[in-house]
């Protein structure tokens, strides 16, 4: 189903809500069989969920061995989650490591990189528009 510049597309009654932006980046997996588009988004966004950990621990100045443990837990308890993610197509890991970049990028002082991997989350899920607020805040 299709209504203005938004797509809308139900599955088991569930109703989910994209940007045109997403549509147009995930077309390419039209041209995989279902499983293999199942394991690109699951890789892409593991790959996320990976690289958004990593900024998370660097944010929290944790150790070698602590960063393994943590990672450990985190993957098991988010595991119900990100199977979630997988199942639907969702892209919420890769938004979250967008958001991540982008607030990692500010306090390097690289507005440019900041604004680019905002961008590129609000493109993907309408929710990190919210991430506006804090910047105009810090008026940055």
């Amino acid at each position: 189903v299709s209504e203005g510049p938004l797509s809308i597309y139900r599955v088991d009654q569930e109703s989910f809500l994209y940007m045109p932006f997403i549509l147009l980046t995930l077309s390419p997996l039209k041209y995989l069989s279902l499983f293999q588009a199942f394991v690109c988004m699951s890789f892409a966004n593991a790959l996320a969920l990976c690289a958004s950990m990593r900024i998370a621990m660097k944010w929290l100045g944790v150790t070698p061995v602590q960063e393994i443990l943590i990672s450990i837990l985190a993957l098991v308890l988010i595991l119900p989650y990100w199977t979630f993610n997988a199942n639907f197509g969702q892209v919420n890991f890769i938004s979250l490591f967008f958001i991540l970049a982008s607030l990692e990028f500010h306090d390097q002082a690289k507005p440019i990189g900041a604004g680019l991997c905002l961008a590129i989350a609000i493109s993907l899920k309408i929710t990190p528009v919210l991430l506006l607020v804090y910047y105009f805040l810090k008026k940055d």
